[in-house]
């Protein structure tokens, strides 16, 4: 319902402002797991519920003029380790994709992925002229540069494929 009147008992306000405050939590744990399920698919392994991490253009984080940034996954080690025992005990793997030329994902970024989880990391990385054309350079694997035919189209059948497989859909 609404907020309580102004003139309304203090009980009464302050029960309304903990529900509130409780509504407001609720909503601001749910859009940050969405964020790191879109942005951080890797970290949210540690969610038992994750089977089929996708890691489309990891940009985070950003890798501008750091080469230590450049090789980061935006995972920390316990992420990490969680995602490995994952994978051994429940055969599990992930897909990382990119386009080759693409700055925001440095080469060192997927170089790290593949030490990291070795035949666990499937790495689909794409030409630029696999890209859909735009007047921005290829980045949006799966959307703003998804060309209707040829390997760009081909690793998003993959995903889905990868999807279906994982979750048994």
């Amino acid at each position: 319902g609404a907020a309580p009147l102004h003139t309304a008992e203090i009980a009464v306000k302050e029960v309304f402002a903990e529900h509130a405050a409780r509504l407001n939590a609720l909503a601001a744990n749910s859009f940050n797991r969405g964020l790191r399920a879109y942005y951080f698919a890797l970290a949210m392994m540690t969610e038992p519920s994750v089977v089929a991490p996708v890691l489309s253009q990891p940009s985070m984080p950003m890798a501008a003029g750091s080469a230590l940034r450049a090789a980061g996954i935006d995972a920390s080690p316990e992420e990490i380790a969680c995602a490995k025992l994952r994978f051994a005990e429940e055969d599990l793997s992930m897909i990382g994709l990119r386009f080759k030329s693409d700055a925001l994902v440095p080469d060192a970024r997927f170089d790290t992925y593949k030490r990291e989880f070795g035949e666990k990391f499937e790495a689909i990385e794409l030409e630029d002229e696999d890209a859909r054309p735009s007047e921005r350079p290829p980045h949006s694997v799966l959307t703003v540069h998804l060309a209707q035919d040829g390997p760009s189209k081909a690793a998003e059948q993959r995903v889905i494929a990868f999807f279906k497989e994982r979750t048994g859909a």
